[in-house]
């Protein structure tokens, strides 16, 4: 084949490191900037993988035909145009196959290369493959006089996905109504990419035991300086089936530069409804986390029409909401006051008056109790609420503005995720509720644990040994803690009667377990009532 042309193009490839490529495989990565032309010209001879990494680094590579063709077949015009072989028979010098021989004819040793004919190939020009019918063909040849430039392709633009400073592991929060970082992301362009990389979707995973139902939705924030400072937020969206997407976002990163996002959940804080999953009693004693998890494959970014690859390792933050309990009631009339005992026992745990509420105000009362800090929030004058670190199921007696009383009895107790005051009410995430709380020894209570102890056929001695000396030695408490209400001793049944109360947060079972003899044991609420046979 006769060929008849002052100089030729070597086009080279910027690709990832280590890369070789081949026809049969998929290139589909390859982006159009990623091509480009070197500024020199070289002989077929020359030796090109030096040429092009002298002038585009260690990471350049000759292009390969095949990757072009598995690329950009349709396009071909296009990426004509992008690399500079802009004219009709413009040519570039390449490889096919990771090869650039084609072979040797009539002794001498022919060379890749690559041509632009837009659909009219000379009759004269034996292609080896083609692109678009033409468009773009590659041929062969041989000689040692023609210098030609080579294009370039660098390594493809990596987008890095880390942890950022600032991402919560095992956090505790207080909200307080506001939204609340479960996760901190960085994101690095490298400085190969040949422009501003966009960033248009984001997907999240919810981790974590916390009840997704009480995210009322989540947001995602920019922190430009990464530091774990919300800047501005940015979209909004909701939980489904775990998993929250960010869409059309828009976000630009430049080449060689980082920016952060901050995923964050907002709880919802309408209260009111019954319609709450119940918390098991018996379960690990478990914080309630809620977070969120992120992987590389979980971010869409392009660089122009071209996606962009995200690399990196995933990253998940969590947070522990400080978890307190409510009690609530609904009153059929205006609250003047009240006391609230424990509902088995009844024990005072806690009274007030005077809140000022019989004309449908709200009023909140904090440090009610003489031992134990419970907080007294009554909104419209009729809906009760009381919260505290303790989750005793809570019986009410209530003094009404028309000076009548009512008692209720055991009133459940459910989580509470979250407060805070808007200046008007006072705003509750309510989570789930607590099904037999008194047998859950993860949980807090207020007031004491009180013993009711019938041993038949046994006196002073046998109580002291099997009652008394066994619970004032306890780890949970002091000896101190340990209280003899009551002891009586009936002779003619050589029995005894006695009360005792140890004051205590911890459960009813962290006192049963240090009886000894093994009594028969029954619980309510937190009395325990024990007989030796």
């Amino acid at each position: 084949m006769k060929k008849i042309i002052s100089s030729f193009v070597i086009l080279s490839i910027f690709c990832t490191i280590g890369e070789m490529v081949f026809a049969n495989r998929s290139m589909a990565t390859d982006s159009m900037s990623q091509y480009t032309l070197t500024s020199g010209t070289y002989s077929y001879t020359a030796d090109w993988d030096a040429a092009v990494q002298a002038e585009f680094g260690a990471d350049a590579q000759v292009a390969d035909f095949a990757a072009i063709e598995a690329n950009f077949t349709g396009r071909a015009a296009e990426f004509c145009d992008a690399i500079g072989l802009t004219s009709y028979r413009s040519a570039a010098l390449c490889v096919y196959n990771g090869t650039k021989y084609d072979g040797t004819y009539d002794g001498n040793q022919r060379y890749y290369y690559m041509e632009r004919h837009d659909g009219n190939k000379p009759s004269n020009f034996l292609a080896h493959s083609n692109i678009d019918n033409y468009t773009l063909s590659l041929g062969s040849w041989f000689g040692t006089e023609a210098r030609m430039h080579i294009a370039v392709k660098l390594s493809q633009a990596i987008l890095t996905l880390s942890q950022g400073s600032a991402n919560p592991q095992n956090l505790a929060v207080h909200p307080e109504g506001e939204p609340f970082t479960v996760n901190h992301i960085k994101l690095s362009l490298d400085e190969s990419a040949s422009e501003d990389a966009v960033i248009s979707n984001m997907s999240f995973a919810f981790s974590g035991n916390g009840n997704t139902d009480y995210i009322h939705h989540v947001e995602l924030h920019k922190d430009e300086d990464c530091d774990g400072i919300s800047d501005a937020a940015i979209q909004s969206s909701f939980l489904a089936d775990g998993n929250v997407s960010f869409e059309g976002l828009g976000e630009t990163i430049s080449p060689a530069t980082e920016v952060c996002y901050l995923l964050q959940y907002v709880f919802d804080y309408e209260h009111g409804s019954q319609d709450t999953a119940i918390l098991a009693a018996g379960e690990d004693c478990e914080d309630i986390k809620y977070g969120a998890s992120i992987n590389p494959n979980d971010i869409t970014a392009f660089i122009g029409e071209n996606q962009v690859e995200v690399e990196g390792a995933s990253v998940e933050g969590q947070v522990i909401p400080q978890i307190m309990y409510i009690v609530t009631h609904n009153a059929s009339q205006s609250i003047e006051g009240g006391r609230f005992v424990e509902a088995a026992n009844y024990e005072v745990l806690g009274a007030w008056v005077g809140l000022e509420v019989c004309n449908g105000e709200s009023a909140f009362k904090t440090t009610v109790g003489t031992d134990n800090k419970f907080d007294i929030y009554i909104e419209n004058g009729t809906s009760l609420n009381i919260f505290s670190q303790y989750s005793n199921q809570l019986g009410f007696t209530l003094s009404y503005c028309n000076n009548t009383k009512d008692t209720h009895k055991i009133q459940q107790v459910n989580q509470l995720i979250d407060f805070y005051s808007d200046d008007e009410y006072i705003k509750f995430a309510i989570g789930d509720q607590i099904d037999s709380p008194y047998e859950n020894c993860c949980l807090k209570f207020a007031g004491n644990i009180r013993l009711v102890i019938v041993g038949k056929n046994r006196g002073w001695s046998n109580f002291k040994e099997d009652v008394l000396y066994p619970l004032r030695q306890s780890m949970y408490w002091s000896e101190e803690d340990v209280t003899i209400e009551s002891f009586r001793k009936y002779p003619a049944y050589n029995h005894y009667f006695a009360k005792v109360k140890v004051r205590t947060t911890f459960c009813n079972a962290k006192a049963s377990e240090l009886l000894l003899k093994n009594p028969v044991i029954t619980f309510d609420g937190r009395k325990i009532e024990v007989i030796y046979e």
